[in-house]
């Protein structure tokens, strides 16, 4: 995708007069970018023990305890997930590389934020919350990143559009004109765009990433950015998602 830039570099997006119609979407456009709930099939998973749902309590949307109340080991989880070492190389390495954003400590940041928010099995938040993806973000956060955020950066666009679908999209009138950007459904069945907007959001982080064998670090990192002082999950649960999940 090409985008216009001005003298400056930023972005251009056409204007429209007054007095001119207001641009209406197109078929397979959604208008803010906000998720609602007949958009979205309910949320299934695997049931718990006396046919109920067992959600460990913590900022982790998707993960569940067996009827034992225990967490399920990496051997038992590469039954039900994703392979950590195939999602490592065929999808967060080379989106990070498209996006020229790749480091160590990032690949080890988006890949532990993933096996903490959904233990890479669960697509939408269970209890039909408003997160999607393998990182779980949420709608309203995806809309703001890329209205105040991509929108003024068209080379990560570009990239980032090479890994969405032409369809759904979802649009904003900005100034009179129609900015638009994959849809936040395409999260919960595209793993490269949630892969790459997880990354974009921590690129908006001012603070620089810790050293990517600096595992407290990074769960810190998360804790305080993504997860946000307000959410119920803990560095100490990320140390041990990724620990228990990534060969040492």
């Amino acid at each position: 995708m090409t985008t216009r830039t001005d003298e400056m570099g930023s972005p251009y997006f056409p204007f429209y007069p007054l007095g001119r119609s207001r641009p209406r979407p197109l078929d397979g456009e959604i208008e803010g970018g906000e998720c609602r709930d007949d958009d979205l099939p309910d949320a299934v998973g695997t049931e718990g023990s006396g046919g109920e749902r067992v959600h460990r309590a913590s900022g982790r949307r998707g993960l569940q305890k067996d009827a034992d109340g225990q967490t399920p080991g990496r051997d038992e989880e590469l039954l039900m997930g994703i392979d950590v070492d195939q999602f490592r190389a065929y999808i967060v390495k080379p989106v990070l590389d498209r996006m020229d954003a790749w480091s160590p400590a990032a690949e080890a940041l988006v890949i532990g934020t993933a096996l903490q928010e959904s233990d890479l099995r669960y697509v939408r938040q269970l209890g039909n919350g408003p997160a999607l993806g393998v990182c779980q973000m949420e709608c309203a956060t995806y809309r703001d990143t890329w209205v105040n955020f991509l929108r003024y950066r068209p080379k990560l666009v570009e990239a980032i559009q090479d890994y969405s679908s032409s369809t759904p999209k979802a649009f904003e009138i900005i100034n009179g004109g129609k900015f638009t950007f994959p849809a936040p459904q395409q999260l919960a069945w595209n793993l490269a765009l949630s892969v790459s907007m997880c990354r974009v959001h921590y690129l908006r982080v001012p603070a620089a990433l810790p050293e990517a064998d600096d595992i407290q670090g990074l769960a810190r990192y998360w804790k305080r950015y993504y997860n946000t002082p307000a959410g119920r999950g803990t560095a100490a649960e990320w140390m041990e998602s990724y620990s228990r999940n990534i060969a040492a």
